[in-house]
């Protein structure tokens, strides 16, 4: 399993290296859209105190907004390669859309 993330992760390295700022524009806001989207979904019913305590973590109620961040980025760890994937998939044709407004603008 870790050879073929590797692999994922050398395929992207590539993609920067030739689409550069598209690539890494896509990257970051399919990353974000992510992190908003388990956000949103542990705010809706998910009870982060009792996760965390499941896990051995104890926080304060003050830290719980901060809690739901920390599993949301969690998460959003463990689709790393779906990201990757949907990042190869969608910055060729991305860039292919951005010069076509580009040659008409």
């Amino acid at each position: 399993m870790w050879e073929k993330l590797k692999r994922l992760q050398a395929r992207l390295k590539a993609l920067f290296e030739r689409y550069g700022t598209v690539a890494i524009c896509t990257w970051f806001a399919i990353f974000f859209l992510t992190v908003g989207i388990f956000y949103v979904l542990l705010g809706a019913g998910v009870d982060v105190e009792a996760t965390l305590a499941g896990w051995g973590l104890e926080l304060e109620p003050k830290y719980l907004e901060a809690g739901k961040i920390m599993l949301a980025y969690g998460c959003t760890q463990l689709t790393k390669p779906l990201r990757i994937l949907l990042t190869l998939a969608l910055v060729p044709k991305v860039a292919r859309t951005l010069e076509a407004r580009k040659a008409t603008g």
